[in-house]
């Protein structure tokens, strides 16, 4: 079975979490047949963040936590949530919905059958909040690898190389 690590940096998210957690909940419910796990990333928030995970973790075991002691920034936060993760595969998500949870199920599929080495989404529309987020509807238009899904747009791509310490690799940026 196939571990999926999502990292969610969380900054004064004590509002959004409880939608993210619910949504996230149904996709991997959906992905039954990969394991999960959830590293929560509190990045010094000021509000009751670190509380609200806690609370998840000792009902769930599949979530996991980090606490900075202050602000260090999303890609601190991002950092330290992939040196925690213990996944075959690693999605970042924003806590705010920004990032639909379902567009996981595709995200997947794009790697595993369709051999793509990374997978990206891009927000088309303005911002929204979390409860705005989650009343959307999500309808569906396929395109040429790329696939509209409510307010996002995801994109795929296969690395153009092994990157090399003297060579840039030309194109768009892959985790390996």
């Amino acid at each position: 079975m196939e571990k999926i690590s999502v990292v969610v940096p969380c900054y004064n998210e004590e509002k959004s979490l409880p939608f993210f957690y619910d949504e996230i909940k149904k996709v991997m419910n959906k992905m039954s047949n990969n394991e999960f796990e959830l590293i929560f990333v509190n990045d010094g928030s000021k509000d009751r963040t670190i509380d609200v995970i806690k609370e998840m973790a000792k009902s769930d075991s599949r979530v996991r936590f980090l606490s900075f002691s202050r602000n260090f920034g999303k890609e601190a936060a991002m950092y330290a949530g992939f040196k925690e993760s213990t996944g075959d595969y690693i999605a970042v998500m924003d806590a705010d919905l920004q990032d639909p949870p379902e567009l996981l199920v595709d995200m997947l599929k794009y790697i595993k059958e369709e051999g793509y080495d990374s997978v990206a989404t891009k927000r088309k529309t303005e911002r929204k909040t979390a409860e705005e987020r989650i009343q959307k509807n999500n309808d569906t238009v396929k395109g040429q690898k790329t696939q509209k899904k409510g307010e996002r747009r995801l994109t795929a791509w296969k690395a153009q190389g092994k990157p090399q310490p003297d060579k840039p690799v030309k194109g768009r940026c892959t985790l390996y």
